[in-house]
């Protein structure tokens, strides 16, 4: 996505400030990368706090979107969810609270520049991303892989204790925090976050709220809104996660090209929305997903360019089907239950690995007493070639 002329001189005017706030100092806009911007509704910038004298990330509203009143709701809304995890471990952990920012802008033949204000919020930096296992995924073992995506249900988890989800889970939304001499996954961007108790921002959502490659079926079709189905859609992005961890091929290829997602949803899609309250939608949805049962199959994981390891191939198989079902209402909502199929596969491998390991030594062991043997023999032999000799 490129950048406009406005968002171009906003990046330019924060990064030429001494300070921000009088606290927040060497602003550096972080994502964009060369005209190419990362994210919709926001700029993200890297700054110096001087209070607490560490690293922060300033996250300012989009210039272009501050005529979009749903926009700038949702932009509001991140700090005072970003609020309610305060103090949670696997959470990202808020700096300070909204505020603006006094954006000048300097028309030619015009007096006076015009100030605009721009919210903006800051949280903590957190540098470290798990990029290169879902990119690089072929340099790295099994287990180690498993354990990431451990990680990764675990700051679902600690998000979903607090009534909120995500709604935007993907590998770019996942950092490494150090945490007590380890290192946990969190969570980051709740720019499409909501909370259970939270009153939708629009009476209706035509489509998902995140990112379309990550979303699941339900979201196409105007459940993008339901407070009490948000659980069970961010179980769908883990298990696409799962699929990137374990196949070369992109889940969203293999989903729109080798599946009939795209036909069972346009399907749904006018028949879900002739409904106008939340009971007969989900009726509705039941009656077509009877009816339609035998089209809504998921990606196959272990299709061509699988890396699943043998050993743990069925578990990991089993915890990425009840993650991905195409049905909500078959989906596996409690990720407790996912993470202990992964612990069980990770215990699996580690068994696997240890049991090679002996085998190895053992087999180490027997060329070693057999070279001693030969060894043996061939002085015994040598022995009594020389005696012959003598005698001779």
């Amino acid at each position: 996505m490129g950048l406009s002329g406005n968002q171009k001189e906003l990046i330019r005017q924060l990064q030429n400030e001494s300070s921000l706030v009088g606290r927040y100092s060497s602003l550096n806009c972080v994502n964009v990368i060369g005209s190419q911007r990362r994210g919709v509704l926001s700029i993200v910038f890297q700054g110096h706090d001087s209070v607490r004298d560490r690293l922060v990330a300033i996250k300012v509203m989009d210039p272009d979107r501050l005529g979009d009143a749903y926009r700038i709701s949702a932009f509001e809304r991140e700090p005072d969810l970003l609020q309610q995890l305060e103090g949670r471990s696997r959470c990202l952990q808020l700096i300070s609270g909204l505020e603006h920012y006094t954006w000048e802008i300097n028309p030619p033949d015009v007096p006076d520049p015009l100030q605009i204000k721009c919210g903006f919020f800051v949280a903590e930096w957190l540098e470290e991303d798990v990029d290169e296992y879902f990119y690089d995924q072929q340099n790295h073992k099994a287990s180690v892989k498993l354990e990431i995506f451990r990680e990764i249900l675990l700051a679902v988890e600690a998000v979903h204790r607090a009534d909120i989800f995500h709604r935007d889970i993907k590998v770019d939304n996942i950092r490494v925090k150090p945490t007590n001499g380890s290192s946990v996954s969190v969570l980051i961007d709740f720019g499409t976050a909501a909370h259970l108790s939270g009153a939708p921002l629009e009476s209706g959502y035509c489509g998902p709220v995140g990112a379309p490659a990550f979303s699941p079926p339900e979201a196409f079709v105007g459940f993008s809104g339901d407070r009490k189905l948000g659980k069970l859609s961010d179980s769908y992005a883990p298990g696409a996660l799962l699929f990137n961890l374990f196949n070369y091929r992109d889940f969203l290829y293999v989903r729109e090209n080798e599946t009939r997602f795209n036909q069972l949803r346009s399907s749904i899609i006018p028949l879900i929305a002739l409904e106008s309250s939340r009971d007969n939608k989900l009726r509705k949805w039941q009656e077509q997903m009877c009816k339609f049962r035998k089209l809504s199959v998921t990606p196959e994981i272990a299709g061509p360019g699988n890396t699943l390891p043998s050993a743990a191939s069925r578990i990991i198989k089993q915890a990425y089907s009840g993650l991905i079902d195409f049905d909500f209402l078959q989906r596996v909502g409690d990720l407790p239950v996912t993470r202990r199929h992964i612990d069980t596969a990770i215990r699996v491998l580690s068994n696997q690995k240890r049991q090679e390991t002996d085998l190895k030594r053992k087999r180490d062991l027997r060329k070693r007493r057999q070279e001693k043997i030969r060894q043996k023999q061939e002085r015994l032999d040598m022995f009594i070639s020389q005696r012959v000799l003598n005698h001779a």
